[in-house]
């Protein structure tokens, strides 16, 4: 059974909410629901680039920042690269973020643990976090850029 972007999706959040965290928004795939980060630069927002993550979570001063799919797919780290590294999206997340004081961010990407395509010798050094949900639906950290990271998604310290 191949799980589909918004299974993956529901999964993720739920084990996320069970460890407390608070989601800030999510997206399914044609659904309108996320919030959309806008780039900053000249003239309307609406003539500006949009990305919608698939989850903004916040627990403690940390901001979680995914992208799930069915299957790996490099545009998707390369839309959270663009997201952390370009700084056009900072006033944008700023904005989302304003209730919270966040001092962290991590980014990473939400698979399927079936998907065989997903290396994560690829997605580890341009991202933080490889999440995978098998078939039941359980979610495991595959690959987290240290053992604190991994320990605080799975809501064991409160803190990076």
């Amino acid at each position: 059974m191949v799980l589909s972007e918004e299974q993956v999706t529901i999964a993720i959040i739920k084990q996320l909410r069970h460890v407390n965290w608070h989601i800030v928004s999510f997206d399914f795939p044609q659904s309108g629901t996320g919030r959309a980060l806008i780039a900053k630069g000249n003239g309307p927002a609406s003539s500006r680039r949009r990305v919608v993550p698939d989850v903004i979570a916040v627990r403690n001063e940390i901001c979680l920042i995914l992208e799930n799919k069915h299957a790996f797919d490099i545009n998707d780290v390369r839309k959270l690269e663009e997201i952390r590294d370009s700084g056009r999206y900072n006033r944008s997340l700023e904005s989302i973020l304003r209730p919270y004081r966040i001092t962290n961010f991590i980014f990473g990407i939400g698979l399927p643990i079936a998907d065989g395509s997903a290396s994560k010798e690829l997605i580890v050094p341009a991202l933080d976090v490889l999440l995978a949900v098998d078939e039941s639906l359980g979610v495991r950290v595959l690959s987290a850029r240290n053992n604190t990271l991994r320990d605080h998604l799975l809501g064991r310290t409160e803190g990076l």
